[in-house]
C-alpha cells in the first residue's frame, strides 16, 4: 500500500527533463515502491513534449496565457510565475490520496539513500506534521526558518490536504513591499531592511496557519556561508551588527539556523560551488536545489545537465 504521493510541476521542456532525471535518481537511490508521483501540466498551449504517463499521474493545471485571462492585476505582475506554480499545486491536493505527501520541485534532489522510508519512520514516531526546506538565507525577503514549498514533507492525518493553499497571499491592498528611497543614506538602510521577512510569496499562508506551534514542524539546515570581507573595519562591523540587530532586520539568518558546512566539506559532491544551495539533515546531506535562473552563471544548459548527473551520481 502506497504511503506516500510526490506532487510536482513542469512548464517546459527543460523542468520536464530535470524531473524525469528526478524521478530516475529516486528511484536508484530508494528500495521502497510504495509511493506514486504526481504531476500538474503547466505547459503552454499546444505544448506536445509531455511526460511519460506511465511513470507520472498528470493533472492538466492552466497555461500562464490562461491564467492571465482569469484577470491577475498588473499590481502584482512580480509574483504571477508564484501565482501559477501555487495554483498548480493546489490543483493536484484533491488527488492526494496517502497519508503522506511530498511538495516537490523538480529541481531539487533528495540525496539520501533510503530516504522515503527514512523520513516517513522519523515523522511517524515523532508525530511530525510539516517537515522540509526553508527558503535559503539568500533569499532574505522570504519567511524564515519554516518549510517552504521546494521539498516539503506533510501527514496528511494531521494536516488535511485540501485546507493547504500554496498561493501567494497578496492582494491589490497588499502588494509585494517594496523599498521607499530617501535623500538620507541612513533612511535608506532604515526602509531596505524593512523588507527582511516581509515576503508572502508561495506557501506563506502554511506559515500562518501552522507556524505558530498548532502542529509539530521540522525544518532542515540551510548551507550558508557569510561571504569573505577582506577589510579588517568592514569585517569587524559586519559580525558586530549581526549580534545587534535583531532578526527581523537582519540580512543574514541567526547563529544556530544555518550550517556553515557544506557538502564539499563533509566529502560529498559540492553543488554549493554550482551556485545551487545545500541543505543538511542529522549532519548529512539532504538536498539539493538547482536554482538554475538564479544563480548568474552564464552556461550551456548541456554542460549543466551534465554537471547535475555527475553530481547526482556521486550520492549513488
Amino acid at each position: 500500500m502506497n504511503e506516500l504521493t510526490m506532487c510536482s510541476v513542469y512548464h517546459s521542456s527543460g523542468s520536464k527533463r530535470l524531473l524525469e532525471l528526478n524521478r530516475e535518481f529516486t528511484e536508484t537511490l530508494n528500495t521502497s515502491r510504495a509511493w506514486n508521483w504526481l504531476v500538474a501540466d503547466n505547459t503552454p498551449l499546444g505544448y506536445t513534449d509531455h511526460v511519460d504517463p506511465k511513470k507520472f499521474t498528470v493533472i492538466k493545471a492552466m497555461p500562464f496565457t490562461e491564467l492571465l485571462k482569469t484577470g491577475l492585476s498588473e499590481e502584482l505582475r512580480a509574483v504571477w510565475p508564484s501565482i501559477h506554480h501555487g495554483s498548480a499545486i493546489n490543483l493536484s491536493l484533491p488527488h492526494i490520496h496517502t497519508r503522506f505527501a511530498l511538495i516537490l520541485d523538480s529541481d531539487f534532489y533528495i540525496v539520501v539513500p533510503e530516504w522515503i522510508e527514512k523520513v516517513i519512520t522519523h515523522m511517524k514516531k515523532n508525530k511530525i506534521a510539516l517537515m522540509g526546506v526553508p527558503w535559503h538565507p539568500r533569499w532574505w525577503k522570504k519567511i524564515r526558518n519554516f518549510p517552504a514549498h521546494h521539498a516539503l514533507f506533510i501527514d496528511g492525518e494531521q494536516i488535511p490536504f485540501t485546507e493547504l493553499d500554496f498561493l501567494p497571499q497578496y492582494t491589490d491592498s497588499k502588494r509585494p513591499p517594496r523599498r521607499k528611497t530617501y535623500n538620507i543614506p541612513c533612511m535608506n538602510m532604515v526602509s531596505a531592511r524593512r523588507l527582511v521577512g516581509g515576503s508572502r510569496d508561495t506557501s506563506y499562508a502554511l506559515y500562518e496557519k501552522y507556524g505558530h506551534g498548532t502542529v509539530r514542524v521540522e525544518t532542515l539546515i540551510p548551507v550558508f556561508k557569510f561571504p569573505l570581507e577582506r577589510r579588517f573595519f568592514m569585517r569587524a562591523l559586519k559580525n558586530c551588527m549581526r549580534y545587534v540587530i535583531p532578526d527581523r532586520y537582519s540580512y543574514t539568518p541567526r547563529e544556530g539556523t544555518y550550517s556553515p558546512v557544506g557538502f564539499k566539506e563533509r566529502g560529498y559532491f559540492d553543488a554549493g560551488h554550482e551556485g545551487w544551495e545545500e541543505f543538511i539533515w542529522n549532519d548529512q546531506p539532504f538536498g539539493f536545489h538547482m536554482r538554475r535562473a538564479s544563480v548568474g552563471k552564464n552556461r550551456d544548459q548541456e554542460e549543466e545537465f551534465a554537471t547535475l548527473k555527475r553530481g547526482l551520481q556521486s550520492f549513488v
